[in-house]
């Protein structure tokens, strides 16, 4: 059986240089990777363009996930308590770091439209005076 590229020439290309977005409050997920027979998450903000990422890691405990350097070398050869291997979100589109750990990504077309409208209005200063037609439905 072949399994989809971890990591292609595409997304290699978008992910910007270790350190680059360090100074970024908010910094972009650029690729989302996880193991399918258990609850490992790896969401890449950076790469050095050889193995190396830099990025957030939750292994199963959310309360444990944290920002981390992993590689590319690892994940390939990572697999799951039923033996699957590691695979990269074929869905997943760029977002803020901070949407992507909500799991509501309101960029993507697979996320639960209900819950990424909430994640939105969430996220919106409030504003009595804002008209409805401007507000995200």
């Amino acid at each position: 059986m072949k399994h989809p590229v971890l990591l292609t020439q595409k997304i290699r290309k978008a992910l910007p240089a270790i350190y680059s977005q360090e100074k970024t409050a908010d910094p972009i997920v650029h690729a989302k990777f996880f193991t399918p027979d258990a609850q490992a998450t790896w969401f890449a903000l950076e790469f050095d363009g050889v193995d190396e990422f830099f990025g957030w890691a939750s292994l199963g405990d959310p309360d444990m996930a944290e920002l981390a350097y992993f590689s590319l070398a690892e994940l390939q050869a990572i697999r799951g308590p039923l033996g699957l291997r590691i695979e990269r979100d074929l869905y997943f589109t760029p977002c803020p770091l901070s949407v992507a750990k909500t799991g509501a990504n309101p960029y993507q077309f697979c996320v639960d439209p209900d819950r990424a409208r909430d994640t939105l209005r969430s996220q919106e200063p409030a504003d009595e005076t804002r008209d409805d037609e401007t507000s995200i439905r």
